[in-house]
């Protein structure tokens, strides 16, 4: 089973996957005040995993990993 949560612009904040009672995995979004996806945290089975978006304008730079 998957939820997902959605801020008010209508973009992916939260996303959790159960197998059956546990949390399997999950992953959180955060964006910047033009709506461009600015971080994503993800954990799988205790396993985190971070990543940085970088925007110099309307296209994505790159996406980095912090470490």
């Amino acid at each position: 089973m998957q939820y997902f949560s959605y801020h008010c612009e209508n973009r992916l904040v939260r996303a959790e996957a159960f197998r059956g009672s546990p949390l399997k995995s999950k992953g959180e979004y955060r964006y910047d005040s033009l709506g461009r996806r600015v971080a994503k945290r993800a954990e799988t089975e205790g396993v985190v995993e971070q990543k940085r978006f970088l925007w110099p304008g309307l296209r994505m730079l790159r996406e980095e990993t912090p470490g």
